[in-house]
């Protein structure tokens, strides 16, 4: 894919961002003021209210949900869960409650599960994690509002967001949470296991340890990763052949400077002897390249969206070559690379193989060939007598001629090699005749996928 497509899709994830919190901003200040006018009471629920209990400290008692439901409420400074538990049968649960419009922030949530829960429009700003899970199971972190334009229904989608969070295993486990977004945040050893979660959105998030598995993935996007420990494992793709994963372009130069860097901060701020930096970095290609390679075999399952999927099998083979220590694994790889892609940048090959046959071209007319009149052609940079543009450009097509039907290893013999071009031209057959084998293979296994 082309660096404008890059550049578009990565344009387009911002607006969508941007539109999600515009129309969560809308509709928060619609359905409160509708609340608020309702005389319609709601038992065991709290609303319109601050909440700040202060209690983040590790001595202090975590904080309870009471209510069955909370609208418009916003929490600060507040710890829920317990601080520590042995298994998850031993963390607090929270069941079946409802958070309408409701802002977390600067809160923690550790060792508790939330089964059975709505999150509808609700914002996590903030929030950690740290000696525990959050789970949520069960929930749905989703909701759609409908507005009449004049003419017609408008149906727009609700999203719940987390914003700036550092998640230490976070658990989400056969939840409903189309459209979620993940911004600027930090996810550690976590799962995202049997959701429905398509139109999801990491924008700007460190991946260490993240798996998504069994989920359905429809329209998922992954812009601006800082960290690369992600793979996908089995995930469900719905719909038509047009069904994507975007993941935003990884400049190969730009990432070795980051791991470069992060390396030096690790030996400043580490008083433990750190692996070397060349083990560094290849750990780091590793991650990546695992991460594409998984996301090109789920996009492959069912043959969607075949640009994505040849896209990130380039990436994934790009990222493994740079993992390897033999030289010659690394060799091969390279040359791969190099003249086409690992096939899929074919137009790399016609730039190479053109340029091939040209190179050829020109070293036949000083090495020497004898065209089907019995004449040789042979130039000279040094002495010699002059010729006229018209026979120097004939000269080159009848050398250019030979230098294809070499490449190819036809040989119609009407034109034969002379003198040194007869060792040249034996190069020139056994190199052709592997390029073009490499490019039959890549052919063949193109129409095969």
């Amino acid at each position: 894919m082309k660096k404008k497509y890059y550049k578009q899709m990565d344009k387009r994830i911002d607006g969508e961002i941007k539109k999600a919190r515009a129309d969560r901003i809308k509709f928060f200040n619609i359905q409160e003021e509708r609340l608020k006018s309702s005389k319609e009471e709601y038992k065991d629920s709290l609303s319109f209210e601050k909440r700040c209990e202060n209690n983040l400290s590790y001595e202090k008692k975590y904080s309870e949900f009471k209510h069955n439901s909370y609208n418009f409420v916003l929490f600060k400074d507040t710890k829920w869960g317990k601080t520590a538990a042995m298994s998850e049968e031993h963390y607090i649960e929270v069941r079946e409650k409802s958070f309408f419009y409701v802002d977390f922030t600067n809160c923690e949530f550790t060792n508790i599960i939330f089964n059975g829960c709505h999150f509808i429009g609700c914002r996590f700003e903030k929030c950690t994690t740290n000696s525990g899970k959050v789970i949520f199971q069960n929930c749905c972190l989703r909701d759609h509002e409908m507005e009449y334009n004049g003419t017609t229904h408008q149906n727009t989608q609700i999203s719940t967001e987390f914003c700036n969070c550092s998640m230490l295993q976070i658990d989400i486990r056969n939840s409903l949470a189309d459209g979620l977004i993940f911004d600027s945040c930090t996810i550690m050893l976590s799962t995202m296991k049997e959701n429905e979660m398509p139109n999801i959105i990491f924008n700007n998030c460190g991946f260490y340890g993240l798996t998504i598995e069994d989920c359905k993935l429809n329209g998922a996007q992954i812009k601006g990763t800082t960290n690369y420990e992600l793979i996908f494992l089995k995930s469900i793709l719905d719909g038509e052949v047009d069904t994507d994963v975007y993941i935003s372009k990884l400049s190969l130069k730009g990432y070795r400077k980051r791991i470069k860097d992060e390396y030096k901060r690790q030996m400043e701020s580490s008083s433990l002897d750190l692996m070397k930096e060349n083990e560094f970095i290849r750990d780091k290609y590793s991650e990546v390249a695992k991460l594409f390679y998984t996301i090109s075999a789920v996009l492959k399952i069912s043959n969607f969206n075949d640009d994505y999927s040849r896209e990130y099998s380039y990436m994934h083979n790009k990222y493994l070559m740079m993992t390897k220590r033999d030289f010659w694994d690394k060799s091969v790889l390279f040359l791969g690379w190099i003249l086409f892609g690992f096939g899929e940048r074919m137009s790399r090959f016609v730039f190479w193989a053109s340029g091939y046959v040209l190179i050829f071209t020109i070293i036949y007319m000083f090495t020497g060939i004898k065209n089907s009149s019995g004449e040789v052609i042979k130039y000279v940079l040094e002495g010699g007598t002059p010729v006229p543009v018209s026979e120097i450009i004939n000269d080159f097509f009848e050398c250019m001629h030979f230098s294809i039907i070499t490449f190819s290893t036809v040989g119609y013999g009407n034109i034969t090699p002379y003198g040194w071009s007869l060792l040249v031209s034996a190069v020139q057959i056994i190199s052709g005749v592997a390029l073009v084998a490499l490019f039959t293979s890549v052919i063949v296994k193109k129409f095969l996928r």
